[in-house]
């Protein structure tokens, strides 16, 4: 299987062996509309609910790719393409900023 980066950033997995696999940025983003609506405030910050609309620069299904994107899209999809895939299990720095992960997710 061919993985396609529908994200701005390079990730970093590592697989069931413990090595590194590099999937690049593809060039193409899958963005996704989204509305908010004020529901209510918290110490005088603003809550809002809010509503995915519909998901732009996703790719029909291919043969032999599985297509990466944010958990946004994964979210407003409702797991309804096999081929579409985000990452999970994520690999942080002694900073706590993510630089990788072990998994991918529906």
């Amino acid at each position: 299987m061919k993985f396609v980066n529908l994200t701005p950033h390079d990730l970093n997995l590592i697989n069931e062996a413990g090595e590194p696999v590099l999937v690049k940025a593809s060039g193409m983003l899958a963005r996704c509309a989204v509305t908010t609506k004020k529901v209510g405030t918290v110490n005088g910050i603003k809550v809002n609910e809010s509503h995915f609309g519909e998901i732009q620069g996703l790719p029909e299904p291919e043969e032999g790719k599985i297509f990466i994107v944010s958990a946004m899209i994964l979210t407003a999809l409702h797991g309804t393409r096999e081929d579409v895939l985000g990452v999970s299990e994520y690999i942080r720095d002694t900073e706590g900023k993510i630089v990788g992960a072990k998994a991918l997710t529906h």
